[in-house]
Parts: structure tokens; C-alpha cells; sequence
């Protein structure tokens, strides 16, 4: 590891992740994030200086061992361990993960609209108010670099970076891998057709239209501009996801 101490804050690289690939029964996380250490809340960010997950400690956050996590898509889910024998019971896991469409379904009081997360998005927006001023000569070139990618990477950088994403694709990606739910399997994205040729009445992810196949041009553009995209960050990525729904 390589730690540096920035203003009240601490910033750890190398900082790796699990490298035994399993399910586990609690959130856990591989790959190389960048740590920081930001009033009462633990950060981690891609190395292309987007905030992957948040945590934190009492009181700041309700327990160590709720994240979280953000997408590339700039969705939130938090990983809850209210419940424990409720979400074992549905998923055989010892965690809830709840995101916007599913919140109302599993708990009384949703924790990503709650004052918690409040308070974590606004330390995050902290850091990366204080990451704009740093001055070349105030801290090492490493460090500096990294801070400067933060800088961009507020709120609502992050929002611009996903609608460039889903630029790229040309279309959204209504449903994701289970594992990239499960564990902290990132997955890159890749648009092979669109639509599905199924009509299950219980789906809640088919997109209007007909299905299609994209060309191959396409592709092959696609690839160009996501090598762009995720540029330096693609070791984090453990594979490649071939959408929309029916690929």
C-alpha cells in the first residue's frame, strides 16, 4: 500500500481487494480501489477517479458492514443487514440489496433516501470540493494526479460520466448479470442486439421495440469507444457483458 494524508483526510492506493472468487454471505470486494478516508466515511474510487462505494463507521453510518455500491450506470444499491434471517430466507444471503426499484419491497424505511447516505454524499462532495483546490505544490505527484480526476468526478460528474456511457451504447441496459449483484463482479458492457423475442408476462426489464441485431461496424465502434471509456480502470473489470436482454 501507498498512503498519503490529505488535508483531514487519508488517501491509500494499492489498496487490493479479495483474490479467493466465491459467494460469500456478506459484501465483499476485489480489484484495486483507491481508499479514502473522509470525515467518519470510507470511499473507494475507480482508478478513473469515480466513487465505486461508500461506508462508514458509528456514528456516522449505521454499521461497518452496510456499503454502498455505485454503478456505472450512476444507480446506487446498498447492501443492508437488516433482516438477516428475512434475506437468507429470499436469497440465501446474510444481506438485503436494495436499490430505487426495490426498497419499498423489503424494508420499512429506505436507507438511500435515509440521513445517512445523505450525510456520506455530502462528505463525498466535500472531498471533492477540496480535491479542485489542491495546488501542485502541496502534495506528491501521485496524489495529485488522482485528485485531480476526483475533482471531476462530483455528483454531477458522475451523472455526466453515465449518460456518456449509455451514449456510447446507444441504449440502456435494463438488467445486469446476478453476480454483478451478488459480488463485486464488474462487468463492461457491450451491445450485440437489442430487444427480446420472449413475452414473459412476469418481466420487468423488456424494452419497447422489436428485437434487432447490431451491425457489425457497430460493434467494433463500440469497442473503440469503450476501451476509451474505462481506459487504465479495465483491471477492475472481470469480464464482458454481451447485451441487451436476449444476447
Amino acid at each position: 500500500m501507498e498512503r498519503y494524508f490529505f488535508r483531514e483526510g487519508e488517501v491509500v492506493f494499492e489498496n487490493y481487494g479479495r483474490r479467493d472468487w466465491g459467494k460469500f454471505s456478506f459484501p465483499v470486494w476485489y480489484g484495486i480501489p483507491v481508499r479514502v478516508k473522509w470525515a467518519g466515511f470510507l470511499f473507494d474510487f475507480n482508478l478513473r477517479g469515480s466513487l465505486k462505494r461508500i461506508t462508514g463507521s458509528i456514528p456516522h453510518w449505521p454499521d461497518p458492514r452496510e456499503i454502498v455500491k455505485r454503478t456505472d450506470g450512476n444507480e446506487l444499491i446498498y447492501y443492508s443487514i437488516e433482516g438477516y434471517d428475512t434475506a437468507f430466507d429470499l436469497f440465501k444471503s446474510y444481506y438485503l440489496p436494495i436499490n430505487r426499484k426495490t426498497a419499498n419491497l423489503f424494508v420499512k424505511e429506505n436507507p438511500l433516501s435515509g440521513p445517512y447516505l445523505k450525510k456520506a454524499l455530502n462528505a463525498f462532495e466535500d472531498f471533492t470540493s477540496q480535491a479542485a483546490r489542491v495546488t501542485d505544490k502541496e502534495v506528491p505527484e501521485r496524489l495529485r494526479d488522482f485528485l485531480r480526476k476526483v475533482a471531476l468526478k462530483g455528483q454531477y460528474g458522475l451523472s455526466q460520466e453515465a449518460y456518456k456511457l449509455k451514449s456510447i451504447l446507444g441504449t440502456s441496459i435494463p438488467v445486469l448479470p446476478p453476480d454483478t449483484i451478488d459480488v463485486d463482479y464488474e462487468v463492461i458492457p457491450l451491445i450485440l442486439s437489442e430487444g427480446c423475442t420472449m413475452n414473459c408476462g412476469f418481466c420487468q426489464f423488456k424494452t419497447k421495440g422489436s428485437f434487432k441485431r447490431r451491425s457489425w461496424s457497430d460493434i467494433v465502434l463500440q469497442m473503440e469507444k469503450l476501451r476509451d471509456f474505462y481506459n487504465g480502470d479495465l483491471v477492475n473489470y472481470q469480464a464482458l457483458f454481451a447485451g441487451q436482454n436476449d444476447a
